[in-house]
């Protein structure tokens, strides 16, 4: 399996997003994440999306990771996913998902998180071998 993502679409629909765009308005460094052994690199400044690359970054004050293997990834990415898979908090509680970081920096800016979850949801599709 394999996650189909447009960085272009991404970044058009995260900066687009009024919801996205006000829970992340100080957010100054980057969100990743990892699909499986895939990375997709948002460098942020003041909330809106400057860049994606596919760098991988470690996590840091400032820089917020979110992995898990890409079956659970699938999961989330479904319109309307499974219990425990609607948003990243409860997946890294029940299932595969980690989100790496500065506790002091993913809490403050979870709801931009869990937006972007959404966002994702609408963007992106999971490629079945």
């Amino acid at each position: 399996m394999k996650v189909r993502l447009s960085p272009k679409d991404l970044k058009t629909a995260l900066n687009g997003d009024s919801e996205f765009r006000i829970a992340s308005r100080y957010w100054d460094g980057s969100l990743s994440f990892v699909f499986g052994a895939e990375v997709c690199r948002l460098a942020l400044q003041g909330g809106e999306v400057m860049s994606i690359d596919a760098t991988a970054s470690k996590p840091g004050r400032a820089d917020v990771v979110v992995k898990a293997p890409i079956e659970d990834w699938a999961k989330l990415l479904e319109k309307v996913p499974p219990p425990f898979y609607q948003e990243f908090y409860p997946a890294s509680m029940h299932h595969g998902f980690r989100l790496e970081g500065d506790p002091d920096y993913i809490w403050p800016y979870y709801w931009a998180l869990r937006r972007s979850a959404e966002i994702l949801r609408s963007v992106a599709s999971v490629e079945k071998d």
